[in-house]
């Protein structure tokens, strides 16, 4: 469970359940029962009724060294335009393989809403690994160069000036807020 602690949303939670695939919500474990009964007891019973359940698929190919261990986080909520997420997609993938390329220390975890309807949207929760401290300019002074010549060196000029209005081509708004893990509120699964 992570407490949101900026923007609108400040204050409120964000549960966070998974990885898991729709294969394994055939699986009937013998605590599923418990599990629900103690997650509605303790969980729903202090939410309000105007909490969102939203399903998203977890990208690992539009992810990034998103195994790394982190209590803080920032999130980023893209309201992809419609018919433009392929091509926004394709510019995450690039970034994810120039990152891979330079071993950048950064961590992120993207996710594709399922069932979108009229409004896909594309969440990055970025790992903060030595805290919000990591969110200061030039915390990593050499990433962003590196970025830049191995991005040119890899997918040349025009798509890294492509990719400097790609958020003014693809996307409608972005949203954005940190949280921090609340420990004393979630499983130790």
């Amino acid at each position: 469970m992570h407490e949101i602690i900026s923007g609108d949303r400040a204050g409120q939670f964000q549960l966070i359940s998974g990885p898991s695939s729709f294969t394994d919500k055939d699986i009937e474990r013998p605590t599923g029962v418990a599990l629900g009964l103690d997650y509605n007891k303790t969980v729903v019973a202090s939410v309000e009724s105007m909490a969102g359940s939203y399903t998203y698929r977890h990208a690992d190919t539009l992810s990034y060294n998103g195994a790394v261990a982190a209590d803080k986080f920032v999130t980023t909520i893209y309201n992809v335009k419609r018919g433009k997420m392929n091509d926004f997609t394709a510019e995450v993938k690039r970034a994810v393989a120039t990152n891979k390329a330079i071993n950048c220390k950064n961590s992120y975890n993207t996710y594709v809403q399922l069932w979108a309807g009229t409004k896909p949207q594309l969440v990055i929760v970025t790992n903060l690994k030595e805290g919000f401290k990591q969110m200061e300019d030039g915390f990593i002074p050499s990433q962003t160069e590196a970025f830049k010549t191995e991005y040119l060196k890899t997918f040349g000029q025009e798509m890294w000036d492509k990719r400097a209005t790609a958020l003014l081509d693809f996307v409608e708004s972005i949203e954005v807020f940190i949280s921090k893990r609340r420990k004393d509120l979630s499983s130790a699964q």
